[in-house]
């Protein structure tokens, strides 16, 4: 479920104005206290940065250099290779690289965590936030569904002309995934990264006349999407309060 990162305890005993102050005070000016917008791009952006700038971070032990880690679409390799920007002077592709490619279409989501358990689009309390309406006081509530379960694979590819480098990713890969499954983080949310299958592609024709190696891995992010245009905020009861003082009381 989209759960907020921080929660505000709005019922400290005070009301009115004063109960209206202390929430202000402890968020932002800026917020407006409901759940950022989760895409499919955002679960691709997040996977990129899990391989290329947190988990799996490979330096090579030939080249001493970190392997550098390409985002690709489904476009054709003679295509790719033309606009590659490692390449040396005769326009080949330096190895070694690792590559992120999306193997499939977007699937329904297997996370336990987030499956519908509130009847679908139905939309449920999120958050009551005090307002002041020129001395109208009331309280509003936010009101949001349940997010939308996907689960997205990826293809993870090391191409090298050495074992070494095959050795140290997978070490890596291991150490990653040794609790059955590792975490990305999507706009402040932990979504679990699943290790699959592991596969030896290096069986492939030499390239430039010189053979190298591919090994591919499988991993599934278990994520959700959020619409922010599904989110609803409905107003409460208007209060105004009065100050009455009595004399003789």
């Amino acid at each position: 479920m989209g759960l907020p990162k921080a929660r505000v305890n709005i019922s400290s005993g005070a009301v009115g104005r004063e109960a209206i102050e202390q929430f202000i005070a402890l968020t932002n000016e800026n917020t407006v206290y409901l759940p950022r917008a989760i895409t499919l791009a955002d679960l691709d952006i997040a996977f990129r940065s899990f391989v290329r700038e947190t988990h799996l971070q490979v330096v090579s032990p030939k080249t001493k250099k970190q392997i550098p880690v390409f985002f690709l679409t489904k476009e054709k390799w003679a295509e790719f290779s033309q606009t590659w920007e490692y390449t040396d002077e005769d326009g080949n592709i330096i190895m070694p690289f690792i590559t992120i490619l999306r193997s499939e279409a977007p699937k329904q989501g297997t996370n336990e965590n987030i499956k519908y358990r509130i009847f679908q689009n139905k939309k449920y309390d999120y958050l009551k936030v005090p307002t002041n309406d020129n001395g109208v006081y009331c309280i509003d509530t936010y009101k949001i569904p349940q997010p939308t379960p996907v689960d997205l694979k990826y293809e993870v590819r090391i191409f090298t002309h050495f074992t070494d480098d095959l050795n140290v990713l997978n070490q890596v890969i291991q150490k990653t995934f040794a609790a059955g499954l590792s975490y990305t983080s999507v706009g402040g949310y932990f979504m679990p990264v699943k290790l699959g299958d592991i596969g030896d592609e290096s069986t492939m024709n030499d390239y430039e006349g010189q053979r190298f190696y591919c090994q591919v891995f499988t991993m599934t992010v278990q994520g959700f999407l959020q619409d922010p245009n599904d989110f609803e905020v409905v107003k409460g009861v208007r209060r105004i309060i009065v100050n009455k003082n009595v004399e003789g009381a």
